[in-house]
């Protein structure tokens, strides 16, 4: 694995360890429009972007596409990732290199 690939992981895992800190904070009385900020999922090593999407959105990202990464549209690498969805400011892309499912705490 590249130090780019191990950079997209780390951030996709802090990610998912973030959600599991809100949710255990709000429990049950999670509300599903709640905005939340994630770090961009990608392996630029410069990224500093924030995706700004609902939580309820986010979790329905992470089930549908348990292999995906967030990421800003334009930071998709094409050549090598696999569009899985588009909104106006984000994209989900696979790594074919990565083919572990996660799931969110």
């Amino acid at each position: 694995m590249t130090a780019e690939d191990q950079l997209a992981t780390i951030r996709r895992a802090s990610n998912i360890r973030s959600y599991g800190v809100i949710k255990s904070i709000m429990g049950s009385g999670i509300i599903d429009s709640l905005p939340l900020r994630v770090r961009c999922e990608c392996a630029l090593s410069t990224c500093e972007e924030i995706i700004e999407v609902s939580l309820h959105q986010r979790r329905e990202l992470r089930r549908n596409y348990p292999r995906g990464f967030i990421v800003i549209q334009s930071h998709a690498d094409l050549s090598q990732d696999m569009p899985l969805y588009k909104a106006d400011t984000f994209a989900v892309v696979e790594k074919p290199q990565f083919t572990e499912k996660v799931t969110d705490l």
